[in-house]
């Protein structure tokens, strides 16, 4: 990938569900750069949620482990997803890896969102973990209407101006980029739909207008079938030096259903 401090496109990733009635030591001058989407939500009824870790910097050997902690999803019961495995990159290899977890569909009534944690552990000499823990939610199919969540995303300088990953598809109901790639689409496909629902962003401690450009009330539109929507923001060029700095992507005024999670906070780090 190149690596070029510019601007770049924020997209968060909003998860709509429809609900029914029913590498070595002395490489410190070359180091792997590890992500890990920050958050990655689906309805129950999608089957499976895949956390994407994505690589870059320098294309150092390497590996990285990754433990599973429950939170208000169980597993078994909710999702299954074994720990405790490698994420191993050949020197040269930028392309991303996979942690999928299977979702349980059940006709039990749960809460409107439940959780569970995967965190990458024990990176060896060479890589470098920047974002280290994925946030799994299952958004539950058993009550009535439409519920939406935002996803919480981080922008890593390292892939400003890319488009997808080197080698790798899009993967169409599965996969999650990074926020600021530029193929901004629809990716996930659900028997319901259409809907609207209107964004904005808020200030944190990066500002509108320095940081990023600022959206006041827009419209997004989920087309018929799909389930999952991108809110583009476009990021500003900063300087070498910046520290990490981070601001909101607010949803409301759904035209159905209700939102469960309506706050993204989108993470820029330090350049």
């Amino acid at each position: 990938m190149r690596r070029v401090v510019a601007g770049g496109i924020a997209a968060v990733f909003v998860a709509v569900a429809a609900l029914t009635a029913a590498g070595s030591p002395g490489l410190a001058a070359c180091q792997r750069v590890i992500v890990i989407n920050p958050e990655v939500t689906v309805g129950e009824g999608a089957g499976r949620l895949i956390f994407t870790v994505f690589s870059g910097g320098c294309a150092a050997s390497g590996q990285v482990g990754f433990t599973v902690t429950a939170g208000t999803a169980q597993p078994g019961a909710d999702f299954a997803l074994s720990g405790n495995q490698l994420l191993r990159w050949a020197a040269g290899d930028v392309t991303v890896r996979r942690i999928t977890a299977t979702v349980a569909l059940d006709t039990v009534p749960e809460p409107a969102l439940e959780d569970f944690r995967v965190t990458l552990v024990s990176p060896s000499p060479g890589v470098r973990v920047v974002h280290g823990t994925g946030h799994g939610r299952i958004l539950d199919d058993d009550g009535l209407g439409f519920a939406w969540a935002a996803d919480d995303q981080i922008c890593p300088p390292w892939t400003f101006g890319t488009s997808t990953p080197v080698g790798e598809p899009w993967l169409t109901g599965e996969q999650r980029y990074l926020c600021d790639f530029d193929d901004g689409v629809i990716d996930a496909v659900s028997p319901e739909g259409p809907a609207s629902v209107r964004w904005a962003t808020a200030d944190g401690t990066a500002q509108a207008g320095i940081d990023y450009v600022g959206v006041a009330d827009r419209m997004a539109l989920v087309p018929t079938g799909a389930k999952l929507v991108q809110l583009p923001v476009k990021l500003l060029a900063r300087p070498v030096g910046t520290p990490q700095r981070w601001f909101q992507v607010r949803i409301f005024a759904p035209s159905r259903g209700v939102v469960v999670d309506g706050v993204s906070v989108v993470t820029v780090p330090g350049s």
